[in-house]
């Protein structure tokens, strides 16, 4: 199981692969993530509650940066 960390001691950043130079940094992030479910209930399905199967799990980052143009 994957542990948690705050997003403080989380960077995203662009780096020149030939200088070593970092390009853009990171401003400001969101993590998105979702799940779907299958409806899995039936007649056998016991009371009046709903079954589900999990299914697709996804999840996508959005980024702002600031680009950094020096040396060049």
């Amino acid at each position: 199981m994957a542990s948690k960390i705050s997003g403080m001691k989380v960077k995203l950043y662009i780096k020149d692969a030939t200088t070593g130079k970092v390009l853009a940094g990171q401003r400001n992030a969101t993590l998105n993530r979702s799940a779907e479910s299958i409806d899995a209930t039936s007649k056998d399905t016991e009371g009046f509650w709903t079954e589900s199967l999990q299914d697709f799990k996804s999840w996508s980052i959005d980024a702002d940066g600031a680009f950094v143009l020096m040396g060049y």
